[in-house]
């Protein structure tokens, strides 16, 4: 193998890495004194993680109040705005509120244009 055979090999598996980080969304939870629990998503939400992003919750298992958390992810297009109102809409099915924090600016931008 000549070396700059081994540069593309290696570019090609850098890629392929970077690929498969983005299509890794996850969220832990934990409980306020309060009650409300909240989810914390760690990931980019965009067409790729939607369904597994909608996945990652306990719609009939959670208590009242729920809070999602996105200041360790971000939300890159309009699938992503569809699937926070998917989750949103599963909530609200169950008689409960929840609450989309941590976004940062864009994101924050992305959701509002969704939502117009």
């Amino acid at each position: 193998m000549h070396h700059d055979d081994r540069v593309i090999a290696g570019v090609i598996l850098a890629a392929l890495i970077f690929a498969w980080k983005l299509l890794v969304i996850s969220a832990s939870s934990t409980f306020r004194p309060d009650g409300v629990k909240v989810y914390t998503v760690k990931g980019q939400l965009f067409f790729g993680t939607m369904s597994a992003f909608i996945g990652l919750f306990d719609y009939a298992g959670d208590p009242e109040r729920v809070r999602i958390d996105f200041t360790h992810s971000n939300v890159w297009d309009q699938s992503a705005v569809e699937a926070i109102a998917r989750v949103v809409h599963r909530y609200q099915q169950q008689g409960k509120s929840v609450y989309v924090i941590g976004l940062n600016p864009e994101s924050q931008e992305t959701l509002d244009r969704g939502f117009s």
